[in-house]
């Protein structure tokens, strides 16, 4: 239906070069002054000529057998990732690996021009007094009471040390200016690995002028914003689930990047906040409190709720739910520690259990902490037909993925107030001005949202384009970040495997039917009867491997033949046998009841071939991340300014 590639092994070009199976790929490095890139010159089959393309870009390969025709196999641990998928979206079970993820903002995006009255401001204040919280062991300063200052417009700030275009020379400040921690280095530049490769580097200011400002009085901070601020560092220091974690572009896997963050935030968090330091609040004007603070203008602060956590509890529907977490009761002796759960969610039921993620602890005790599923899915093999044209698509330079993450809540949380087509009819919170929710801004000024669900891909509509998903340009071709995908299969080609099952209630079975096969086992209004006839007409697929947002991946799966355990009498004798259901599609058709039909009408919207509501992220000027920097820098605008009942 679409070109597929359930990737298998996954190599750099640079690997690939020395190799030239699976990928029949040949390779030659590229020597001379090349620049700063190093590439590596390609020799692929079904290209014409050679490409040059970044040593470390990605190239991704399917699984082949090594007989006869070497057809394609898909693993069966990813027929059964997609059925798991398929099924908790079906049945409404827990969304049970979800990764946590902690995610921070800026309060302050931009310097104000002039000075418009807001419910909250960005205001220069001076470090009166200080307190002490205790971070893994170490204690740190944090401000208690500061000065505050007038708010200050773009023109009334001057930083030091600063180039002066007219005179070309670097200015140290005045002898008076006060000393400020500029930059997340907090007066020290972070180490370079961590830096955008083609990004300017910015002055480190060390020093402010504020003698153009006037003083406001002193404000105390209180204890629920420092208490956030800690939980602002847990989240920069944060290894597995953080800012600096393996998501940051920057960083990846490399623990030597993640050290070398870790010990310029520490260093910075216990330098920052000196009695008269000058630092950045942002300040409610009524009631008058400050609600986040930090050292440099462009201070990161931690929203309230992560993924996996809403108010301070574990959020629904991503962990388990009570019956799982409750024993059944326990017997006082020596068995009292291996108990099972009261009950299991359905794709619990069916798959099994580990307890070795958060999605599945606190199940079951002692030897119930885990448990085997009861359905086995074998390796998809491929229908070997025609020749290797006609199986496979040319070497595919692909659309650099990866965006938008978890953090865009444009995409990942319900926004029951935005417009996105036409912004300007959105609808503004009570508090504010702002129309999007977030994890949650300022603790007590912004409601956190609510996750909208799993994600699913949707079967695109043809376009115009040929293959909306290549980018052949040569920028792309020497760009690491996107994949060179190579013998994926073409459209039309097919698969076979078994799926085995034991111990299935009958509901249950109807279920795995429906969530692998929509197209085949789908209920259908009679085309003579149906009101309308777009529904009596209605195509489902399944998306499987990669690049799915990009097109790919979209699946017609078909169940042939359904046998069934037979187990003769006792009286009788005999031996258990496997017999065929006669008419696969009477049998679930008769059955069908016992599926929610809200949540299957819901489910199948998600299915349908050629979704009209498909497409591509949204993009600002070509680019996804600059449509989400604006809405961010948006939101950041209108959560200050005055709701109605502000």
């Amino acid at each position: 239906m679409s070109p597929m590639l359930v990737g298998w092994e996954r190599q750099s070009a640079e690997s690939a070069r020395k190799t030239a199976d699976p990928c029949a790929i040949a390779a030659s490095r590229i020597t001379g002054d090349r620049g700063d890139r190093d590439l590596v010159k390609l020799t692929l089959e079904g290209l014409p000529s050679p490409v040059e393309v970044s040593a470390k870009k990605s190239v991704l390969c399917p699984l082949r057998a090594p007989w006869g025709e070497r057809p394609v196999l898909i693993p069966g641990d990813s027929l059964k990732g997609m059925l798991r998928h398929e099924l908790g979206a079906l049945l409404g079970a827990p969304m049970e690996r979800v990764a946590e993820r902690s995610y921070s903002y800026r309060p302050n995006l931009a310097f104000p021009d002039k000075h418009i009255p807001a419910k909250l401001e960005p205001r220069l204040a001076r470090v009166l007094s200080c307190s002490e919280i205790n971070l893994d062991g170490v204690v740190l300063r944090v401000p208690h009471e500061v000065e505050l200052y007038a708010l200050a417009t773009r023109h009334q700030q001057h930083y030091f040390p600063r180039y002066n275009k007219e005179t070309r020379t670097r200015e140290t400040g005045p002898d008076d200016a006060r000393p400020y921690r500029g930059g997340m280095g907090g007066g020290v530049a972070l180490p370079e690995v961590l830096l955008p490769e083609d990004g300017p580097r910015p002055t480190i200011h060390t020093h402010i002028d504020v003698d153009a400002l006037s003083v406001e009085g002193s404000i105390k901070i209180t204890s629920d914003v420092v208490d956030q601020y800690r939980r602002t560092l847990q989240h920069l220091l944060a290894e597995e689930s953080g800012h600096f974690s393996s998501r940051h572009p920057r960083v990846h896997q490399d623990r030597n990047k993640f050290e070398l963050a870790e010990r310029a935030i520490r260093d910075a968090a216990q330098a920052a906040f000196a009695v008269g330091d000058m630092i950045w609040v942002e300040l409610c004007m009524k009631p008058r409190e400050i609600v986040s603070f930090g050292w440099h203008y462009y201070y990161r602060w931690a929203y309230q709720d992560t993924v996996r956590r809403a108010g301070g509890s574990p959020r629904e529907g991503l962990h388990p739910v009570a019956a799982e977490r409750s024993s059944t009761a326990a017997i006082e002796d020596e068995k009292s520690a291996h108990t099972p759960p009261e009950a299991l969610t359905a794709v619990r039921r069916l798959f099994g259990y580990t307890g070795d993620n958060d999605g599945s602890k606190e199940i079951g005790r002692g030897n119930h902490s885990q448990l085997m599923g009861r359905i086995s899915i074998n390796a998809a093999i491929e229908v070997v037909e025609g020749d290797l044209a006609a199986r496979f698509e040319p070497p595919t330079f692909l659309k650099e993925l990866g965006l938008p993450k978890p953090s865009a809540v444009e995409h990942y949380l319900l926004q029951p107030h935005a417009n996105f087509d036409n912004p300007d009819d959105s609808g503004a919170r009570d508090s504010d001005r702002a129309y999007l929710l977030t994890y949650g801004d300022a603790q007590g000024h912004d409601q956190p949202g609510t996750l909208a669900g799993r994600k699913f891909y949707l079967d695109r509509p043809s376009t115009g384009a040929e293959k909306p998903w290549e980018d052949k340009s040569p920028e792309n071709q020497r760009n690491e970040r996107s994949t060179l995908a190579v013998e994926a299969s073409r459209p039309g080609r097919r698969f076979r495997f078994t799926v085995r099952f034991r111990d299935l209630e009958e509901r249950e079975l109807v279920a795995v039917l429906v969530a692998l096969c929509p197209d085949q086992f789908a209920p259908r209004e009679n085309a003579a009867k149906a009101k309308n006839a777009a529904k009596a007409k209605a195509e489902y697929c399944s998306k499987l491997g990669y690049a799915r947002p990009l097109g790919w991946g979209s699946v017609r799966i078909c169940a042939k033949e359904l046998h069934l355990l037979a187990l003769p009498s006792p009286a009788k004798g005999g031996r258990p046998t496997l017999d065929q259901v006669p008419d696969l599609a009477t049998w679930l058709g008769a059955r069908l009841e016992s599926l929610d039909r809200a949540a299957l009408t819901d489910w199948l919207a998600l299915h349908q071939r050629k979704h009209q509501g498909a497409g591509d992220y949204p993009q600002n000027g070509g680019k996804v991340y600059d449509y989400h920097t604006l809405l961010r820098k948006k939101h950041s605008q209108l959560r200050r300014q005055k709701g109605s009942r502000s």
